[in-house]
């Protein structure tokens, strides 16, 4: 099995979930060309995991 075949199926079923798209990307390695995001962007993922529940 190739592991990019499993990423794919962790990031539809957290998207499934109501995760946010960011939250997937960073879960997962990918980080944009965006400034903010590569320096800046710092979400509280225990916020996070309480506005999912």
């Amino acid at each position: 099995m190739h592991m990019n075949y499993c990423s794919k199926i962790f990031a539809t079923y957290l998207r499934s979930n109501g995760i946010k798209q960011e939250i997937i990307d960073l879960l997962q390695g990918r980080i944009p060309k965006s400034i903010f995001v590569r320096h800046y962007y710092r979400p509280d993922l225990d916020s996070l995991e309480s506005e999912t529940v």
